[in-house]
């Protein structure tokens, strides 16, 4: 697997670019200011990287990056099915577009996705190094993964992680449990009067709406009671009868009727069920009146009992529900502090025995990073030999400490650069060309625990020339057999050992920059690599010695 296509458009100085890559070692040169930056920029951007609107080409509306990666591993399909992508093809195509307001969309074969999810994909596709990630090796606490990554106790440091946090949690809940005995009072107090309050209560869900609802009633009683007696005499009062009477005289004589025609029958059924339906109606109203009896004390208990919730919900929640779960969560918190010292014993216990296992694994984890350590600093060692750096003395040194993220020990990378120096940080004595060349020594030493098809090297060979840049040049060739490894640089001895090269150049039109690139053939690399040795003379000097060169790494 790795990166075929790049397409680029519309990203600071670049209108519009794409470039195929190819397997092995492919190198990007130009001149200083030509864009080769915006490339990596562009590349982190489609990798998950945060992006901002000073990405997007000036005077446009939103500007894209594309990336296809062929041959796309078991392992990464596997990540893709899990977020509900279709992980059965081969072919992996990412895009992003950012605005010029600063928004940004990304997707996968098409699906929307997020920044975040987008990262964790592309964690294993490309690894970036750049100046900054040299710079990474003067912070100790980044040391541990390169170790840990040479290493062969991956099971160690799982378990090892999940006892830690566990710990943190077990201490978290001690601490909430070491409180004064006067604040424990003072808490048992107040708890119980909350509880007492409200279960004496006895809170019913859906009580005070019906409470509501018949204080309402009896409220409108008197026009109730009018209405309803106007209602009955309609239907059942009056001297020719109410309505009921009147459609059963109407169905009778519908009944009668239905001799001269059918038709009547029909009518008669019908008329006799609505006087069946008007007589229920008038049956339910005179029991409703019944419901609806003044009863003076009645309303007042109705009224005492709606002011109390009204009372219990300005401290206790808006309705019964709410009431009823805060009472839940007190008689909690009161057990939980009535038997805060039980607790607190039982979690010391835990605490200590889980305490007593996480220490005896991280003694374990250190010893074997001890013995990796020594193997990755004689390996280390060996490959800063080869980079010219023969006198160097690499150490990784580790010491037992409290227990901590990482584990029970501290480790830091130490180097001494002249012979009879004690060992120091690198952050003391390294410098830039030897940040450089330690980093690759890193590399390569991790270079087949590493399982990233494509790494990009970022112009890591700062302050390196001369000899050193050739045997940095033939390293990186190294690492790219069996992946894919794009490299940023300035130096003629590494563009020269490119299995392909491409060219970045900034051009004008319309007094407007734009980036072009451009992939060359023996020739254009030629040209090139004696530009980078001659300046912008070239002479048929220069152009020899870029042919040996080239040919040196064949």
């Amino acid at each position: 697997m790795a990166l075929s296509s790049l397409k680029i458009e519309n990203i600071a100085v670049i209108e519009r670019a794409e470039i195929d890559f190819d397997d092995g070692f492919c190198v990007l040169t130009g001149e200083t200011g030509a864009g080769k930056s915006i490339l990596i920029d562009s590349l982190s951007s489609v990798l998950g990287s945060r992006t901002s609107k000073e990405l997007v080409r000036s005077g446009c509306e939103k500007g894209s990056v594309v990336a296809l990666f062929t041959d796309v591993s078991n392992e990464v399909k596997e990540q893709l099915s899990e977020i509900g992508i279709d992980g059965e093809e081969d072919d992996l195509l990412i895009s992003r577009v950012i605005t010029a307001e600063g928004k940004s969309t990304c997707k996968i074969n098409g699906t929307p996705v997020t920044a975040s999810i987008l990262k964790n994909i592309s964690g294993g596709l490309v690894n970036i190094h750049g100046q900054q990630d040299s710079y990474t090796l003067f912070d100790s606490n980044k040391h541990f993964r390169y170790v840990d990554k040479m290493g062969d106790y991956d099971h160690l440091l799982s378990q090892y992680k999940e006892n830690y946090l566990k710990l943190k949690a077990l201490k978290k809940e001690l601490n909430e449990c070491e409180i004064d005995n006067d604040e424990k009072l003072r808490q048992l107090d107040i708890l119980s009067f909350q509880i007492d309050e409200l279960e004496s209560a006895n809170i019913v869900i859906g009580e005070r709406d019906a409470l509501i609802e018949k204080r309402d009633l009896f409220r409108n009683s008197e026009h109730i009671l009018s209405t309803i007696r106007e209602v009955l005499s309609s239907l059942k009062g009056g001297e020719n009868g109410g309505a009921v009477d009147m459609v059963k005289s109407a169905a009778n004589k519908l009944s009668k009727g239905a001799k001269y025609s059918e038709t009547f029958e029909k009518y008669a059924e019908r008329v006799t069920d609505i006087s069946y339906e008007l007589d229920e109606i008038a049956n339910d109203v005179l029991s409703f009146e019944d419901e609806i009896a003044l009863d003076p004390s009645e309303l007042e208990q109705i009224e005492d009992r709606l002011d109390l919730y009204y009372r219990l919900s300005k401290k206790y929640g808006a309705d019964e529900t709410e009431m009823l779960e805060f009472l839940e969560n007190a008689k909690a918190k009161y057990e939980n502090i009535n038997y805060a010292d039980k607790r607190r014993e039982e979690l010391k216990t835990q605490f200590n025995s889980l305490g007593l296992k996480t220490r005896e694994l991280a003694d374990t984890i250190m010893q074997k990073r001890l013995e990796t350590g020594n193997k990755m600093a004689e390996a280390i060692c060996n490959e800063l030999e080869y980079l010219d750096m023969p006198n160097v003395k690499f150490v990784v040194d580790i010491k037992s400490s409290s227990l901590g993220p990482n584990g029970g020990d501290t480790l830091e990378f130490l180097i001494s650069s002249n012979p009879g120096e004690p060992p120091k940080p690198l952050s003391k004595i390294a410098s830039g060309g030897e940040l450089s060349r330690t980093m690759l020594a890193i590399l390569s030493v991790l270079m087949d625990k590493d399982e990233v098809p494509t790494l990009v090297f970022d112009e890591i060979d700062t302050g390196i020339s001369g000899r050193a840049a050739g045997k940095v040049a033939r390293r990186m060739k190294k690492i790219a057999v069996g992946r894919q490894v794009i490299c940023i640089t300035h130096l003629a001895q590494i563009a020269a050992a490119a299995d392909r090269h491409y060219f970045i150049e900034k051009v004008f039109l319309n007094e407007r920059a734009f980036t072009d690139i451009t992939p060359l053939d023996r020739q254009g690399q030629k040209m090139e690599i004696a530009r980078i040795m001659g300046g912008e003379t070239i002479t048929e000097s220069t152009l020899q010695s870029a042919e040996e060169l080239i040919n040196s790494y064949k």
